[in-house]
């Protein structure tokens, strides 16, 4: 019976333990090695590396994030020249398309919109805020009409609600 049993040495359990944890390390080191190999491309066989497809399609999206607000930054400098200026908070969306709001009443005053955009970011329903300054019926027409000609760009959500502010000067 004695002979199925080994003579182990003081050291045998610290150096196995040890031997163990090292080959462990090492695999975890390799897993990780393989990871980041598996998600770049290798464009030739010298080792250099590309992006892969996510973040180059992250980096398309906000180049084109980009452009589109130097592009209404344009228009707001526009804005300086004519009386009338167009803000909005609408979350997670931005602004493609308005019209440059013009100044056609007499008097001025801070019109807030209240307006619910769909999926395709087209102004579905405009309503006047509470926290316009302004009654004049001329203002709002024209805030109004100027909100439900705003377009923002699309997103997966159904129905959103966010507000835009028309700032009319008086003569």
């Amino acid at each position: 019976m004695m002979r199925n049993f080994k003579t182990v040495r003081a050291d045998d359990f610290e150096r196995t333990t040890k031997a163990r944890e090292a080959a462990k390390a090492n695999d975890a080191n390799e897993e990780a090695q393989d990871a980041v190999k598996e998600s770049y491309a290798t464009p030739d066989s010298k080792g250099d590396y590309a992006l892969n497809t996510k973040e180059t399609a992250a980096y398309k999206k906000l180049q084109e994030e980009l452009q589109q607000r130097l592009k209404n930054k344009k228009q707001a400098d526009e804005h300086a020249k004519t009386k009338g200026t167009l803000t909005y908070a609408l979350k997670g969306r931005v602004l493609t398309y308005y019209k440059i709001p013009r100044y056609l009443c007499e008097v001025g005053g801070k019109i807030v919109i209240t307006i619910k955009v769909n999926s395709a970011g087209n102004v579905v329903d405009a309503l006047v805020n509470g926290a316009s300054n302004s009654n004049n019926k001329c203002l709002i027409d024209h805030a109004i009409s100027y909100a439900k000609s705003v377009q923002f760009n699309a997103a997966s959500r159904q129905d959103q609600l966010g507000t835009i502010t028309f700032l009319f000067q008086g003569k």
